[in-house]
């Protein structure tokens, strides 16, 4: 059975949710605003405004808007632990396949690029200012081709990058155990682990009843 259009509010309200997601607000904090906006956009629409002449052209900037008038800022530690969480996980995608293949394991410049390279694609994907600006606004059709554009520039540029690549010039810097280097990537899922734990946009399940 098809589904008819998709309620104009409830669509302004979830991408104003997937900005606010990407900026590490609480989830509590989202669902206020959420509930906050969906009742301000329900009493517009009563009143014979459209919910476009209410939020403007540009999703993402009303969201920022909102949440800078009635939210609270995000802790300086909450970015530093996302800082975090992409470095580690893009060192443990790169020690993979030496780990899998090497029974020493080669730490080549070129896999230093590929850290910086996965990270900085993964920081663009998912910033306020980019990555979740295009996300937000994805109704239009360019900004959603622009992030699965980044997100493709990103996964392939590592593929590109690896030393595994015969155009990719052998600068080895170091050569550890693949032990140690089994260490490295269990810090690295400990990281990422504790990032998710301490995640503020992860719903919370509802307290249960006495």
């Amino acid at each position: 059975m098809a589904q008819g259009p998709k309620n104009p509010v409830t669509e302004a309200v979830d991408s104003c949710i997937v900005y606010w997601v990407a900026a590490g607000l609480p989830r509590a904090q989202i669902d206020q605003m959420a509930a906050e906006l969906r009742a301000h956009l329900e009493q517009a629409v009563a009143a014979g405004k459209s919910v476009e002449a209410v939020i403007g052209g540009d999703v993402a900037r009303f969201a920022e808007e909102w949440w800078r008038a009635v939210g609270r800022h995000q802790p300086r530690w909450q970015a530093l632990v996302l800082a975090a969480q992409i470095v580690a996980a893009a060192v443990f995608i790169t020690l993979l396949p030496a780990v899998w293949v090497q029974p020493v394991v080669a730490v080549e410049a070129a896999h230093l690029v590929q850290v910086l390279w996965m990270a900085t694609g993964v920081w663009i994907l998912f910033s306020p200012r980019l990555g979740a600006r295009w996300l937000a606004n994805s109704a239009r059709e360019r900004y959603g081709r622009l992030w699965v554009a980044v997100a493709a520039v990103t996964f392939v540029g590592m593929l590109v990058l690896s030393p595994a690549m015969p155009w990719v010039p052998e600068w080895v810097l170091l050569e550890i155990p693949r032990w140690q280097a089994v260490l490295v990537m269990v810090g690295c899922l400990v990281i990422n682990g504790l990032a998710i734990l301490r995640d503020p946009t992860r719903p919370r399940a509802p307290a249960s009843l006495p």
